[in-house]
């Protein structure tokens, strides 16, 4: 469904990035693979994962990870595991990249 509906996603979580975005190039969809340890701690979660490389207007390029998971009671390791994640994405790709605020 992201990926289907990727150019509403940006304009309604990432208004601030949406105009910066040539959607007209469309977007590349990275497999995320997010290691061992994300796997072992998602066992009976709901979670969707998307890393998407953007083009934008002014020629440069942007990756996008979107995060969302469904939680019923908020979780105090949240912080921690997202930092796990954006650590291990970044020195995957090399590359720095915006956590969608959803």
């Amino acid at each position: 469904m992201i990926e289907e509906l990727f150019q509403e996603f940006m304009e309604f979580f990432a208004s601030d990035l949406y105009p910066e975005i040539d959607f007209e190039k469309g977007a590349v969809f990275e497999n995320v693979e997010l290691f061992q340890f994300v796997i072992n701690s998602r066992k009976g979660r709901k979670y969707s994962d998307k890393l998407v490389k953007v083009l934008l207007k002014n020629g440069g390029e942007k990756y996008v990870f979107v995060h969302i998971e469904v939680q019923a009671i908020g979780e105090q390791i949240f912080a921690e595991r997202m930092f796990r994640y954006f650590y291990r994405i970044y020195d995957k790709y090399n590359h720095r990249y915006i956590p969608s605020p959803c």
